[in-house]
């Protein structure tokens, strides 16, 4: 696969509007994919049917198949690397996995987004033929100030109709948020039920790098004498954790549907959000690369459509993520004074777009409800790869083994841009 980017580099402008650049690729005059840039990012999109698809991962949907995604001044946020059965996979494909019946021998199937394959009754699965894909670009929004790339899917190589239709959007703005858009027509008379997930891979391999998740689920502590369950949005280290788990749907928050990756190259960050509640979430692990990504459910009826939607959100410089929004991101992390007993609060903010000023109002709360502070935070210049960072210092009164309830607020220009409720524990 490295040869198909080292050769490539006939590009044709495409479109380009004021903040959004996209650029047609070709390889020995074959149309390949789309680079895309903005004031904060540039991706490359491509669809792998032809480039050595036998040699990487047979189970993901090739049409708007992220290569990379590099921040301004910056490295590239994917990599890529062996899964734990053997697959090659890089970059951030979408998984769109059918629920279907292992056959006692072997049994031809269709798999929406990939191709024609066999399985056999182990499971093992060999593509026989790659689905071809067409793309289309065009501006959306009510000023056109957003680029609209679909990957469309409705026949086989000898163009024969398929019994559905798919169509991959993937959106990009001015901002750092891109929004990936699936739409699945069930055509045939069966009902389908499947399980779709967007899977990014994130190098390993670099020992001066600490990468870290967030996957907010439900945990509960003891605090004074009770037992208090809460959603837990800790960071995770890699290095500290299991090689592979599964956070299950029954211990995942439902109100916070996102996770988060940190730590990477030049302090990058990567967040998905889902407007659907996850079925699981499977991190993976080994020496040269890892990977976290949320499972959503789906169930076609004959003659209908199902859609499902991610929000992904690049950027840089946060030490920790609480709160994944549209709007941004937001962190906090609880301290100790070096001397004395006294706690200080750090928290950034990381916005999807640059702001030159924003008000931050901070309220806590004592367990039972008696209000302990309030403070109002004006911020001056934050982008997508400049986050806020502000330190609080909390009331002498805060004790350890308690807990206390953190409401913060983000207004740009008298627009709310974030407001959450944080549990906080001082130990």
């Amino acid at each position: 696969m490295k040869k198909f980017f080292v050769f490539i580099f006939f590009l044709a402008v495409l479109q380009l509007n004021a903040k959004i650049k996209v650029e047609k690729i070709y390889l020995k005059k074959e149309f390949a994919g789309y680079l895309i840039s903005n004031n904060f990012l540039k991706t490359v999109l491509i669809t792998p049917n032809k480039l050595e698809s036998s040699n990487y991962a047979v189970d993901v949907i090739r049409g708007g198949w992220f290569k990379n995604i590099t921040l301004k001044n910056s490295g590239n946020l994917l990599g890529k690397g062996i899964t734990p059965n053997g697959a090659i996979r890089y970059g951030l494909a979408q998984v769109f996995e059918p629920l279907i019946e292992i056959p006692k021998g072997q049994k031809e199937l269709v798999l929406p987004g990939v191709g024609r394959g066999i399985i056999d009754a182990k499971a093992n699965l060999k593509i026989t033929e790659f689905f071809p894909w067409k793309s289309t670009v065009s501006n959306i929004g009510e000023k056109k100030e957003k680029v609209l790339i679909s990957f469309m899917q409705d026949s086989d190589s000898k163009k024969k109709k398929l019994n559905y239709k798919m169509r991959i959007d993937c959106i990009f703005s001015e901002t750092s948020l891109v929004e990936i858009k699936g739409v699945f027509l069930n055509l045939s008379d069966k009902t389908l039920k499947a399980r779709v997930s967007p899977t990014a891979i994130f190098n390993n391999s670099n020992p001066e790098l600490k990468p870290w998740i967030v996957v907010p689920y439900q945990q509960s502590r003891t605090v004074e004498k009770k037992r208090i369950n809460y959603i837990d949005c800790d960071p995770i280290a890699i290095k500290d954790f299991r090689d592979y788990y599964e956070f299950t749907n029954s211990r995942l928050s439902k109100a916070k549907r996102w996770i988060a990756v940190g730590g990477l190259e030049n302090q990058g960050i990567f967040a998905f959000i889902s407007k659907t509640v996850f079925e699981k979430v499977v991190f993976w692990k080994n020496n040269s690369c890892f990977s976290i990504f949320p499972y959503v459910k789906l169930e076609a009826k004959p003659q209908k459509r199902v859609e499902w939607n991610w929000k992904l959100f690049v950027g840089r410089g946060m030490k920790t993520i609480n709160n994944v929004s549209e709007k941004g991101l937001f962190g906090l992390k609880l301290k100790k004074y070096s001397r004395g007993k006294r706690y200080k609060c750090e928290m950034q903010f990381l916005p999807v777009n640059s702001s030159k000023g924003m008000i931050m109002d901070v309220l806590l709360k004592a367990s039972r409800g008696s209000v302990l502070l309030t403070k109002s935070y004006e911020t001056f210049e934050v982008s997508p790869l400049n986050p806020e960072t502000i330190i609080m210092k909390l009331p002498k009164k805060i004790r350890a083994n308690k807990r206390y309830k953190l409401k913060v607020e983000m207004f740009e220009d008298d627009n709310s841009l974030l407001s959450m409720e944080q549990w906080i524990f001082p130990e």
